[in-house]
Formats: structure tokens, sequence, C-alpha cells
């Protein structure tokens, strides 16, 4: 998110409540203003897979706020990185999901730079 120079943002979670307010404190503590943080309160791995990305885009949509700079996508097991770029085009802003966000670092960590289309802003233009 800093990558994009996100300072203002909103999450979802499929997570529940308790583990919201830690992730919420852990982004604070890391120089995010987050504006909100919502989760579908599933307990189980197994069912946030089910989660529809239609679904995932539906919800970060209503979750999302003018002021927000970006929007996080927050869980490995959500099947979000198909509907980021779509997702940023809807709505105007930078949208991060976990596995976009760790393919971007682990490229970056290998030394490889390349821009990839297509899994929105991050991977497109940083």
């Amino acid at each position: 998110m800093h990558t994009v120079d996100a300072k203002k943002i909103v999450i979802v979670t499929p997570y529940l409540d308790e583990i919201n307010a830690m992730e919420g404190v852990y982004l604070a503590e890391r120089g995010f203003d987050v504006l909100d943080i919502q989760g579908l309160q599933i307990e189980k791995d197994s069912e946030m897979v089910r989660v529809t990305p239609e679904c995932i885009a539906r919800y970060a949509k209503s979750v999302d706020r003018d002021d927000a700079d970006a929007v996080f996508i927050s869980c490995g097991a959500l099947r979000s990185v198909g509907i980021v770029d779509q997702l940023e085009a809807e709505i105007g802003k930078p949208v991060i999901c976990s596995n976009q966000a760790m393919a971007w670092d682990v490229l970056r960590l290998a030394g490889i730079d390349d821009f990839i289309s297509g899994f929105g802003q991050l991977l497109k233009n940083h």
C-alpha cells in the first residue's frame, strides 16, 4: 500500500471482528489511517475459499469510501486477485489484495521488476 501511496485505507476481510481489530491496529502502527475495516465473520479457511469473486467485489465496493486512498482486500484464501483490475476501474482507486501484494513482493525480492497487466495498478505500474 505504501507503493501506491495509500495512506487512508478501508479494509475488507472474511475474518471475525476480533481478528479485524488486531489487523486494524497492526496497520495503524505501520502508518496507515484505517478508515474502516469490515469482515464477513467467517471462521474457517474452508468457508473463505467459497466466497465468490463477485461477492468480494460487491463487498469491497460497499465498504469503500470517497476519502479512502485505496481498498485492501485482506486474506490469501479469498479469490480476489482476478477482480482487482475491474474493481479499480469501477471505484477509481488502487485495490490491493493479499495474494497480489505477495506476488509483487516476491517478484521484487527475486530481482524481477516486470510490469504485469490485468491484476491491478500494483503489478501494472510498480
